[in-house]
């Protein structure tokens, strides 16, 4: 269970964390209280601080998770950064704070255009604002980036065909995924 993987966490394993967080869902106090342990002594550890944020995240307590990825980008590296934008980004979009969540996305962007995901997930958030439009130019981007993702041009197409009631061209998208 999750109290063995939490005696042998180990910072630089990422599989030994992810197996964590999957025990965690069915013991998140004993795994939160572990993380606070560690982190207690260490507030500014990011591993432990972005692992506490994760943990709230999955527990859905957006609001907690948006604290701790913003004290956890207080100390992360710049390979870690956008990891934690991305995640704060989402916590933002569940909770509906959608300007929040388009500013991290872009923060992450001016750092590294190329990152498809954040184009796509930018992109949802913008529909889910219901700027149709701002959506189907970040889905485009991102199929720039990732031309093989089919989900992009799905999102895309459903967009265009439902909301923008470009119906031949939503459909044409439609194919493409």
């Amino acid at each position: 269970g999750s109290v063995f993987h939490a005696l042998v966490l180990d910072e630089s394993d990422d599989l030994s964390r992810a197996d964590f967080l999957v025990d965690a869902k069915n013991n998140y106090f004993i795994a939160k209280s572990y993380v606070n342990s560690m982190l207690n002594p260490n507030p500014e550890k990011f591993f432990w601080r972005n692992l506490s944020a994760q943990l709230s995240e999955q527990k859905e307590d957006y609001h907690e998770a948006i604290k701790e990825y913003t004290k956890a980008l207080e100390t992360a590296t710049a390979k870690d950064k956008n990891d934690v934008l991305y995640n704060r980004a989402n916590c933002y979009t569940e909770s509906g704070l959608y300007k929040q969540a388009l500013a991290d996305y872009d923060e992450a962007l001016s750092s590294d255009s190329t990152l498809a995901y954040f184009w796509g997930f930018r992109g949802l958030t913008e529909q889910q604002m219901g700027n149709f439009n701002g959506a189907v130019i970040d889905f485009t981007k991102a199929i720039s980036f990732e031309p093989l993702e089919s989900w992009f041009y799905y999102r895309r197409g459903w967009i265009l065909d439902e909301f923008l009631k470009n119906h031949q061209a939503g459909l044409h998208d439609y194919n493409q995924s």
